[in-house]
């Protein structure tokens, strides 16, 4: 029986420790497996597969940089990317952030402050200045 584990192309022939993904199928196979990651690590920043989680989106997000232009959009919707990804609904960030507040960002009706980014970037293992303008 194949795993998702053994789905996912790791190329290392990019930065040292860093899978290359080849192309947008690699890129696709490597999201499966960081979704099924954020779903046992949920933000536990000791969980033995943080790791993997980490490498795994180290390398989406430089596949995703090379090839899109994520960094044009705006927080709100790099958030809410991050959230889709994830399958994470509103309620699965209370423990980050205030609902009201939240949902005031992904309503674009009001900026993520420097204390938000700084929650958000550890619960998606981010820079936090992925959220900020």
């Amino acid at each position: 029986m194949s795993t998702v584990f053994e789905t996912v192309p790791l190329h290392l022939e990019a930065e040292p420790g860093i899978p290359h993904l080849r192309n947008q199928n690699d890129c696709d196979a490597a999201k499966v497996l960081v979704e099924q990651l954020l779903t046992m690590v949920k933000g536990d920043d000791g969980h033995p597969l943080g790791g993997m989680l980490d490498v795994l989106l180290q390398s989406v997000n430089q596949f995703e940089r090379q090839y899109y232009r994520f960094a044009e959009t705006e927080a709100k919707d790099r958030l809410s990317f991050l959230m889709e990804m994830g399958r994470l609904s509103v309620d699965d960030l209370s423990g980050v952030a205030d609902m009201a507040e939240l949902k005031a960002v992904l309503e674009g009706s009001r900026p993520v402050s420097a204390q938000l980014a700084m929650r958000l970037g550890q619960f998606f293992r981010a820079k936090p200045e992925l959220f900020l303008k």
